[in-house]
């Protein structure tokens, strides 16, 4: 009986890669820490804005841009990976198993928005 999932890929050498999949519990970790980085982040906007007294419209413009941004930046920047899944050891690769390209991140990370509804992640996971 297996209990990792894999796949396997072919690729133009001819030679057969096997990749594990990340699962449920290693992928929430990552969540989780990717998600307290981005609330001290948050937090800390919202801390400026306070002191600052700047529009409260420059921080609803600020949350898209940070929960959206954070994970294409990151996934650009560091061939996949964010701090979360860095400290969970994944990383987002395309099919064929090369690195993600800029495009396949953003596409990735608009359709992040269609699989938090309508109960965050729960229809996704189940």
């Amino acid at each position: 009986m297996e209990l990792e999932d894999t796949t396997h890929v072919n690729t133009p050498e001819g030679v057969l890669l096997e990749l594990t999949l990340a699962g449920l519990g290693t992928r929430m970790t990552a969540q989780i820490v990717d998600g307290l980085i981005k609330g001290g982040i948050l937090l800390g906007a919202l801390l400026i804005v306070g002191f600052a007294e700047i529009t409260p419209l420059l921080l609803l413009t600020l949350i898209p841009i940070l929960f959206f941004g954070y994970e294409l930046v990151f996934e650009a920047i560091w061939s996949g990976r964010t701090p979360g899944k860095r400290s969970s050891g994944i990383r987002v690769v395309r099919a064929d198993g090369g690195p993600i390209t800029f495009t396949a991140s953003v596409v990735r990370n608009l359709l992040r928005i269609v699989d938090q509804l309508p109960v965050g992640y729960g229809t996704g996971a189940v």
